[in-house]
């Protein structure tokens, strides 16, 4: 939804009133006109009904799943760990406040590694040891996607202390990997990250050190932490399957068709 993502993104003081009014009041009718609207999570369907007063009984909650294919097991081979995060905007997704908890990890866990995807990270991460820049890797790239894949499959967690998000798609599909994911108790991540169960979610705006605490607990914790990749491993497959998200918008939508058809 347009409101939804522009407040998560951009100031309204950089925009005309009047533009932004017209806007979201044409996105509104539309919204209330439709058969059927269909959200990826609770979240942002009640943000569109706060936003925008939305009183319909046609807008569904569909779920969603990854872009990427899912593999049949978990392939983790219990390496040396590391820590993956996943952003374009490095700032934005908190990169900053896990360059600054590495640092402290370091000191604890001096093999401890960290691979970074997407936007060229900020600060002086290149004078920490075990930061590795892997760049944004395009999966419509057969040698990028290979690599993204192996990232995912080898990664201890997915770590996204994000300051501006709605429904990011990252720990869904480091679950499909069995990777947990360490994010924040904000915007649609509680629905994609069960916290204690396949991952961990921190107070938001995230810190550092209690992010840096979170980390150190689970490798500390060999029995609980392979229990959360084996809850993030299979709840990725009963509650992010495109098959089963289909087959309940497909019934949505028949209903509605059928209903109209009576009018």
């Amino acid at each position: 939804m347009f409101h939804t993502f522009f407040e998560n993104t951009f100031r309204r003081r950089d925009f005309r009133a009047a533009d932004l009014q017209r806007i979201w009041e044409a996105e509104a009718r539309f919204l209330e006109n439709a058969a059927a609207v269909f959200f990826e999570s609770n979240w942002g369907l009640q943000q569109a009904r706060a936003a925008y007063g939305l009183a319909g009984n046609h807008y569904q909650v569909a779920g969603r799943g990854g872009v990427l294919e899912p593999p049949e097991r978990d392939e983790w081979t219990a390496e040396s760990p590391y820590l993956l995060s996943i952003a374009m905007n490095f700032e934005q997704k908190g990169g900053d406040i896990l360059l600054e908890a590495f640092r402290e990890l370091k000191e604890s866990h001096p093999a401890l590694r960290w691979h970074i995807v997407g936007g060229r990270p900020t600060g002086n991460w290149e004078s920490v040891d075990g930061i590795v820049y892997e760049g944004p890797l395009d999966p419509e790239d057969h040698t990028h996607l290979a690599r993204y894949r192996r990232l995912l499959s080898q990664a201890f967690l997915l770590v996204h202390p994000t300051r501006e998000d709605a429904n990011p798609l990252v720990p869904t599909e480091a679950a499909y990997f069995g990777c947990p994911s360490i994010s924040v108790n904000r915007f649609a991540i509680p629905e994609f990250v069960m916290d204690g169960k396949t991952g961990v979610l921190l107070d938001w705006p995230a810190q550092p050190h209690e992010l840096a605490k979170a980390v150190h607990r689970l490798i500390e914790s060999p029995d609980v932490y392979r229990q959360m990749r084996s809850a993030a491993f299979e709840l990725s497959r009963a509650d992010c399957d495109w098959n089963q998200i289909g087959n309940r918008m497909a019934r949505v939508i028949d209903s509605a068709l059928e209903h109209r058809g009576k009018q």
